[in-house]
């Protein structure tokens, strides 16, 4: 039975596994963009002319933040509820999924990559999946889990086994 406590645990504890995947998005985009750009800077030192190529790969990258926040990050909302709902808390799913929608989104959004941005986009989605299930996807589903067969039994109460032992005396 969902308890309305657990529910409320759930939805706040999903809610900050999500808050760690952007966070995380951010933070991961930001350094490999950063990275991208000083190994592009590097090729336009030694070559004055591969300037252009390098300006327009720099102009699509200010598309990356608006197609991640509108298509996206919405995306792995509904993601992170599915996932709650089916308490799925595979770690392979998780980096599975928030890659994909990386990917899939970002192509959607931007449909002309080069390698090392479809890198970076693989590398967010991976590294968000995984920020997510280490806050929340470990423990997802709102109902909570039932026990495997085979599993060890709890202890019995002490009157339950006070009654027993009243029961049948030991000689």
């Amino acid at each position: 039975m969902i308890t309305l406590s657990h529910l409320l645990w759930r939805t706040i504890l999903a809610g900050l596994g999500f808050a760690a995947a952007i966070v995380t998005t951010l933070v991961v985009g930001t350094l490999g963009l950063a990275a991208i750009a000083s190994a592009h800077r590097e090729v336009v030192a030694a070559d004055p002319g591969t300037m252009v190529p390098v300006l327009g790969m720099m102009m699509r990258g200010g598309l990356l933040l608006p197609v991640f926040s509108t298509i996206v990050w919405p995306a792995w909302l509904v993601a992170v509820v599915l996932g709650e709902v089916t308490g799925a808390r595979s770690l392979l799913l998780h980096l599975a999924v928030a890659t994909a929608i990386a990917v899939v989104g970002v192509m959607g959004g931007a449909p002309v990559l080069g390698p090392a941005r479809l890198q970076l986009i693989a590398a967010i989605g991976l590294s968000a999946g995984f920020a997510h299930w280490l806050v929340a996807g470990r423990s997802a589903g709102i109902r909570r889990p039932l026990p495997e067969r085979g599993a060890p039994r709890p202890p019995h109460d002490g009157a339950r086994e006070d009654a027993i032992s009243e029961r049948d005396p030991v000689p």
